[in-house]
């Protein structure tokens, strides 16, 4: 996926949110509705940049190795103050970092690293992944996806697997909303069972790609 432009789509997605959001405390410790878990479709190649951050950085991905079992563990259980933990999380990673295009960074068109600072929506996701692996999330019930809408350019969101769901965080809303209503078209997303591994997500939000689309992500 290394020709695929992350920022792109995180700049162009947020230009078309409604202002005005909702900030934190929208729930006021009342959870989000009920979600469903995402179904598992065939093994898929991750993004070029996810791989190249692992050898580059390999501490952000050790987690994600170390979980890598070949079985999916529990997903998590929530609580009203959990849930709380992750809105509020999510809510001052989405404020404390500065959307930033990489080739203006980093001088190549998408580079994965942990956001501090600036950075594009994968560099969000990353940063959330691991300070809620801080406070005690498993790498397996935090997985990167790929996902795409209103034909734009793939854009990248973080999705929490839990008993009630999956759900997803993303840097364009503060909002915590079950996959199902985000919108979205889902592409691909780490597997469960092995986060350093990619799959195929199936389901009615999944996107059908045809062969040049998969043909870009390789």
């Amino acid at each position: 996926m290394a020709t695929i432009n992350f920022f792109s789509a995180c700049l162009a997605m947020a230009l078309m949110t409604v202002t005005g959001q909702a900030r934190a405390g929208w729930f006021d410790l009342h959870p989000p509705g009920p979600s469903t878990p995402m179904a598992e479709g065939r093994p898929h190649l991750g993004p070029h940049a996810y791989h190249a951050m692992c050898a580059r950085e390999p501490m952000l991905c050790a987690a994600d190795f170390r979980a890598s079992t070949g079985m999916p563990g529990a997903p998590a259980t929530m609580t009203e103050p959990r849930w709380q933990q992750v809105l509020d999380l999510n809510e001052r990673l989405n404020d404390a970092i500065r959307p930033r295009d990489d080739i203006d960074v980093y001088g190549v068109s998408d580079y994965w690293t942990e956001g501090r600072g600036i950075g594009d929506c994968e560099d969000y996701i990353i940063a959330k992944k691991q300070a809620l692996m801080r406070v005690g999330w498993r790498a397996d019930q935090l997985l990167y996806a790929v996902v795409e809408r209103f034909r734009l350019p793939y854009h990248a969101v973080l999705v929490l697997r839990t008993v009630d769901g999956d759900y997803v965080l993303d840097n364009l809303t503060d909002r915590i909303e079950p996959w199902e209503e985000t919108g979205y078209d889902f592409v691909i997303r780490q597997s469960a069972a092995a986060p350093a591994n990619w799959i195929r997500v199936s389901g009615r939000a999944a996107i059908a790609l045809g062969a040049e689309q998969l043909a870009a992500m390789r």
